[in-house]
Order: structure tokens, then sequence, then C-alpha cells
């Protein structure tokens, strides 16, 4: 059977993570220490054994993680498990073949804690390394390791923390078994690593080098982690009163600190500042075509609509600028707003999210579907949300479009309810509603070309006989989604 991909360039995420080629095992040399001696002694064994590192972040990303599905943003039937709450020590929900293993992804995490941290403690043995290789490789290991904690809170909270010369796998298992640590400990660990990373790691990669943390990376991830912990999810969420560990110790705090946003503040004008004085990350913009309805258009407005941009928006498709990030126009390495980029699995990720999302007439899974609050999440095109606008009759759920709305707005053709009608480019670029049009410019055949799919009553697409092949919500993503740029495989 045909199965219509996109060819997609670019990896998604102005914070989406990398993972470099592995060509040494250094799992033999993890236990013993002769062996150790000799894995550090040349220069390719160490940059062997710092790729292996890098090998985790394969396990790292929203797309891989077992939670990806439990939110109120996004909806898959397969993932029923995860949304009832059915995920568990003993029922870890994982890949098959890592379920057939009883194995949890994420808890190889810590395999990557472990090799960072040997890395860093034995990394200075190397000969052939001048001080700045050292210190880069340090530097990347820390981002590495620091990273790998951030992955685990977010799942688990509070976690136990490895001390930083690892431990004696001789130990008793009492002994091996580690207490969770204070989430504020480990937000303390973490934003010292990355700050010591940041240090010592450049500005910027050659492209040969795109997936390997800079400067950027690391001031960028201690600017997310410090604005998570300062949240109200841990800075004083008395709802945790009950996270303690084996010892009654309490592991969050239940006091509310303000200084936690100050924090956050800094770290994120860090980000900034690097950026002025590297000039570095900036928007991505692109010109509006000559062709350009007015509805692609936001509305007018006196402060904006007549002043080039960073001031306004004259000389930019604020549509276009947007989706181009995530439609495979833009390669990585020319996107001005990566600071860090998955490399080597992101594409292959990205066009299964594609695929998902897909309608079953153009031989996609059609099963992926977002949920009305995100789409109610959506600004109009004037930038008020949908209920500053209800209340001066410019958001109305009631009634659905004519053939002559597609005449000045290519987003509403006929039959599309007007609640779709004057929102923000955002929107049109992300979301396939009820009715919206699948382009698929350069497919071969014509009869995937131009197909309005409808989600609800659509013999092919939609919610016939309450089956699953379908986006239950019936809105999913067009995100990934590249009008012109189209692939058919065989199945």
């Amino acid at each position: 059977m045909k199965r219509i991909l996109y060819t997609i360039l670019l990896a998604i995420g102005t914070l989406s993570f990398s993972s470099c080629t592995d060509y040494i095992n250094v799992d033999k040399y993890f236990y013993d220490q002769v062996s150790l001696d000799s894995a550090f002694s040349k220069r390719v064994y160490v940059e062997g054994w710092l790729s292996s590192a890098y090998s985790v972040m394969d396990y790292i990303g929203e797309y891989r993680e077992p939670f990806r599905w439990a939110s109120d943003d996004l909806y898959h039937p397969d993932m029923k498990d995860y949304v009832e709450g059915n995920y568990s020590a003993d029922n870890q929900l994982g890949d098959e073949a890592e379920a057939r293993k009883g194995e949890s992804r994420l808890w190889k995490y810590y395999e990557g804690i472990r090799k960072a941290s040997t890395f860093i403690v034995n990394v200075d043995r190397c000969p052939e390394l001048t001080m700045d290789e050292i210190a880069d490789m340090k530097g990347q290991a820390r981002f590495l390791r620091a990273y790998c904690y951030w992955a685990l809170i977010r799942v688990y909270g509070p976690v136990p923390l490895i001390p930083l010369e690892g431990l004696d796998v001789n130990l008793s298992y009492e002994e091996l078994s580690l207490p969770r640590e204070h989430f504020d400990n480990l937000v303390d660990f973490i934003d010292q690593e990355l700050a010591e990373s940041a240090r010592s790691l450049p500005t910027k990669r050659t492209v040969n080098n795109l997936g390997r943390p800079t400067r950027g990376a690391a001031l960028g991830l201690r600017s997310r982690v410090l604005l998570y912990a300062a949240s109200p999810l841990f800075n004083g969420n008395t709802d945790f009163f009950n996270v303690k560990d084996c010892y009654g110790n309490q592991l969050v705090s239940q006091t509310y600190d303000e200084t936690k946003w100050a924090k956050a503040a800094a770290a994120a004008k860090d980000v900034i500042e690097l950026a002025k004085a590297s000039g570095l990350y900036e928007l991505y913009v692109v010109a509006p075509k000559a062709t350009v309805l007015p509805s692609q258009r936001p509305p007018h407005n006196a402060l904006y609509s007549d002043k080039n941009y960073p001031e306004g928006w004259a000389d930019v498709d604020p549509l276009l600028s947007y989706k181009s990030n995530f439609d495979g126009t833009i390669l990585g390495s020319k996107n001005p707003e990566l600071i860090f980029t998955r490399t080597r699995i992101g594409t292959g990720h990205i066009n299964d999210w594609a695929y998902q999302s897909t309608p079953k007439t153009l031989k996609g899974n059609n099963r992926l579907a977002v949920t009305q609050k995100q789409v109610d999440a959506y600004a109009m095109n004037d930038g008020r949300s949908i209920t500053e606008a209800e209340a001066t009759g410019d958001y109305v759920t009631q009634g659905f479009t004519t053939q002559a709305y597609a005449v000045a707005n290519p987003f509403l053709p006929a039959k599309v309810n007007l609640m779709y009608n004057n929102r923000e480019p955002r929107f049109y670029a992300s979301i396939a509603y009820n009715g919206s049009v699948w382009e698929a410019s350069s497919a071969s055949e014509s009869e995937f070309r131009d197909q309005q799919i409808f989600y609800y009553r659509g013999l092919n697409d939609g919610k016939q006989g309450f089956k699953e092949e379908c986006p239950l919500t019936g809105v999913t993503l067009k995100k990934f989604y590249n009008s012109e740029i189209w692939l058919i495989k065989q199945r």
C-alpha cells in the first residue's frame, strides 16, 4: 500500500536534542579499570566514548517519552493506557521491544549520566588532546549529564542524585540504592552543571557538528530548567506534601519562593545577552509573496502594519515565517532560531508524526487528535483571545462558510465552521480542522491533491460508525506539513 510521507529536512524545536555516530561500544570498559585506562589512552577512543554518551539522547524528546500522549492537547487511541493512568513500574508501556525486556527507556538516562561522569573523570588522561579540546569535551559531557537529570525530573520529580565519581558496582544492593534527592537540590545541581558547561563550550559549531551543544544551548537549557523550577508546579505546591523519601524527608518545598523567578529571569537574560553579543539567534522571517491575499495578512494596525520588521510586519509574511520552521522549507543549519537541534534521528520521528496526522484519503494513519482546549488557545488574527473576540461578536461558533468564502480566504472553503475564521497565522500553520484542505500539490496522482477533509462524517476520514481510524476530536495536526513537498513510498 502506498504511504504518503513528507520530505522533512528540519528537526523541530528550539531545544531539540542530538546523538552522534556511535562508532565504539564502550560498555565493556565500564567496570574494568584496566580497560578504562586503555579507553582514554587515544583520541579515537575518547571521541568514541563521548559519542556513546550522546547515544542516550535517542531516548530523549517528547515524542519518545512514555508520557507523550498523556496530556490535554494531544490524543492518540493507541495510547489509552497512558491517558487513563495505567502506567506503573510493573506496566511500563514502553516500545514493544523494550516492554519484552521489562525495561523503561527513561531509566536509560542513568546510563547516560554514568557514561558522562566516567568521561569527565578520565578524559584528562588522554595525551593526544589539547587543553582546549579537553575543556570542550568536558563541557559537552556536563551538558549531557545535566540534560539527563532534566529529563528525569520532568517525569519523576525528585530522583536519586548519583555521586560525581560514580558508584562502585561491587557494593551491595542496599548501598547502591540511593534515596531520592530534594527537588531543589537537583535543580541547583543542573543549574551549576550548565553554568560550568557554558564557560567551556564555544558559541558556534560547524555544520558537521550541529548536534553538539554550544554555550547558547547550555544557557538556554539552564533558563528553561530554572523557569520550570520557579513555576507553580514545584514552587510551593502543597499538593506534593506527601512526596517524601524513604526516611520521611520532604522532597518538594511547600513554601513559595519568589527568588526562584528572579533566578529564572536572570538566566533568560543571559541567553538574550549572548544572542546580542554573538549575533546569533533571531526570528526567521519570510518576505510576503506578490500573490498573498488580504486574508493571509494580519488586519491593519496603526503601529505595526506600515513598519518593516522588527518594528512591524510590512515586509514579512507572519504565516510563512512561522510555518517554514516546521515544514522542511529551511534546513536546521540555516535556521537562526535554533539553539540546539537533533541531527540523526529527528527527521524520522517527524515523518512519523506527519504520518499519524495525515488523512486516510492521503494514505496516512489519520489518528492523531488535537483537543478543543488546544484549538481555543490560539488567538484571533488581531491578537485578541477568542473570549475577548466573542464579547464583540467577532468570534462565533454557529454557522458554516459558503463557497464565497474560499475566493477571498483559502483557509475557509465551503462547509467550514465559522469558529475557524479570522484566526492567527500559527493556527492555520498548525491545525487541520474539519473541512480544511490538504493541498499535497507535488503528488503525481490528482486524487491526492487539494483534498477537503471532513473528520466528523467523512466516509474515509471521519468518525463513521464510531471507528477510531480518525482524529477522535475532529481536529488534527498540520504543523509538519509542507503542501509542496511530498514523497510517495511503498509500504
